[in-house]
């Protein structure tokens, strides 16, 4: 933060509103050093502002242009301010005037007394201030560069300020605190350690227009409450003009500064860049539902009465025929502003949604009054993929939102099954009656979920049919392919024409091998539990020949 000659003169006329002051502003300029004028001196330096009385200029024959002075003219006590060009020396103020590109600042000292010292400390004071701010505003800038999180920028901010500090965001989460300094308010440390201010205290903060208050300002605003001792300085944070969180600077031992102000402020700007970084930033559409739904995720919620409780603040509701559908972006998203685009698109699809960004995935959560999907929800949906060139799954329906978490890895999984074993596939033994190019449903996917479950844990080879083994080992050795025979006789339950069909084979061909593969095997393909453990094991095949 530069000091100009302009911020000179104003923090002079505030310091010294009793004398009179006269200023000359020819050019803007930065003011990087102070010194007395030296009446036999002619080396004068463009950002050096020069001290000295009016008097002393008259021994200079000429003044250099591109000059910063700050003169002293001692009056006898009566003179004001609108007087000073009448004075014996206003000779030399108007041939100052004359001078190109110089600055030029009077004070009028009374009763002709000398203070020049007084001035010249007074200003040493403010680059000594401005020093300061200068370094704590580079040290607040390094914890963001150094990206740490918000704990880490709280803690800076703590050290420089000297007073605790707590940010929330527009769901009154606390997402930080000082630690090292703690605070001493009793209702403030019950809000931390529950990581939530309570619902009696929103609702106090509401009644009482302090939000509407902070928000309507872009400065720290002083707060008092009723409910919570001490004063305290409070500042929203904004991403996109909209409320994201607050800092809140309690007064603890010392008051409050303007230099504190500024800092607020600065210390505001850096959370709202390191919040950028994370989830939060693509979901800050002022919506307090998001922030539930992202706590879910990350098992900040712990109980289903703090969810109840969560649920109680947010002006929103949870149905009992809930379904999630997972977006994947992947590729698709190359900054933050396709998340609006999408998530935009979907509330126009589905008004009623809740939508927000979380690990490459937009989730959209559907709250629908019959117990299924219906064909116009799901003709909306493909074309919405299609179209932008997406992948989604949906959920089963499940009736409460302390099921979100689980919801969102089943359809995760089945997204990742999706890719992994339909890539220029079309002939998956997994059930595709509902699944398309683009949409695909948890459902068809619980045996591959079920068999990931196990993966790594054991040999899932252990867990095959003996027969299966025995026609995988005879394929490789001949290079037959009797094991896709058997899968695609399974697939058509046991139709012999259709399965010949899909091989491309006659049916006389396909009946001798399914003979042959009896006679190699003696499987009992009439005994309905050898077919599921036929099955199984096929699926257990496939899921491992994909994944490695």
């Amino acid at each position: 933060m530069e000091l100009t000659f302009e911020t000179v003169y104003n923090a002079l006329a505030k310091e010294f509103s009793d004398n009179g002051l006269w200023s000359h502003l020819e050019t803007p300029r930065e003011i990087c050093g102070i010194k007395f004028i030296d009446p036999n001196g002619t080396d004068y330096q463009e950002h050096v502002l020069y001290i000295g009385d009016i008097n002393t200029l008259e021994q200079a024959s000429k003044l250099p242009d591109n000059t910063n002075l700050l003169l002293i003219s001692r009056g006898d006590g009566e003179e004001r301010q609108e007087d000073f060009r009448f004075r014996e020396d206003a000779q030399s103020l108007q041939r100052i005037e004359k001078t190109d590109n110089t600055n030029i600042i009077i004070v009028h000292s009374k009763e002709k007394q000398d203070i020049s010292g007084e001035i010249f400390n007074f200003i040493q004071d403010l680059f000594i201030g401005n020093y300061k701010m200068m370094n704590n505003s580079a040290e607040l800038l390094n914890s963001l560069i150094k990206g740490r999180g918000l704990k880490y920028v709280v803690k800076i901010g703590t050290k420089i300020l000297n007073k605790p500090i707590v940010l929330i965001d527009s769901s009154f989460k606390v997402l930080a605190h000082s630690e090292n300094r703690p605070v001493q308010d009793p209702l403030w440390n019950n809000y931390i350690a529950n990581g939530y201010c309570s619902y009696e205290f929103i609702q106090t903060v509401k009644h009482n227009q302090t939000l509407q208050k902070l928000n309507k300002n872009n400065t720290p605003q002083l707060i008092t409450c009723e409910a919570s001792q001490g004063l305290k300085m409070v500042k929203n944070i904004k991403i996109k003009d909209k409320i994201a969180g607050y800092v809140i600077i309690f007064e603890d031992e010392g008051s409050f500064s303007k230099e504190d102000s500024k800092l607020i402020s600065q210390l505001s700007n850096v959370l709202a860049e390191e919040m950028k970084k994370h989830d939060y930033y693509k979901n800050s559409t002022g919506l307090m539902y998001e922030n539930l739904l992202l706590d879910l995720l990350d098992d900040n919620i712990s109980s289903e009465q703090t969810v109840r409780a969560r649920v109680q603040n947010t002006p929103c509701s949870f149905g009992e025929n809930l379904y999630l559908i997972a977006i994947s972006l992947g590729q698709n998203l190359p900054n933050h502003y396709c998340v609006d685009y999408y998530r935009e698109q979907v509330k126009t699809m589905f008004p009623h949604c809740k939508a927000i960004y979380y690990q490459d995935y937009l989730l959209v959560l559907l709250d629908l009054p019959e117990e299924k999907m219906g064909k116009e929800i799901l003709d909306k949906l493909i074309n919405f993929l299609e179209n932008n060139g997406l992948w989604a799954a949906v959920s089963d329906k499940f009736s409460s939102i302390m099921e979100f978490k689980r919801q969102f890895l089943k359809v995760k999984n089945t997204l990742e099954f999706g890719q992994l074993l339909l890539k220029g596939k079309k002939d998956s033994s997994a059930n595709m009656n509902q699944d398309t190019d683009k949409l695909l449903f948890y459902e068809s996917y619980k045996p591959y979920d079920l068999i990931s479950t196990f993966n790594g844990q054991t040999d899932l080879m252990d867990y095959c049919h003996s027969g299966v083994i025995e026609l995988q080992f005879y394929d490789q050795e001949n290079g037959t392919a009797y094991l896709r025979c058997l899968q695609e006789y399974l697939n058509t339950n046991q139709n012999i024409n259709e399965a010949a069909e899909k091989l491309y084979i006659h049916r006389n061909t396909m009946r001798n091998r399914i003979s042959k593969i009896i006679d190699m095997t003696e499987l009992n393909l009439e005994n309905s539990q050898t077919i599921f453990h036929l099955q199984l094991s096929l699926l257990i095949l496939e899921y491992l020949r994909k994944a490695t």
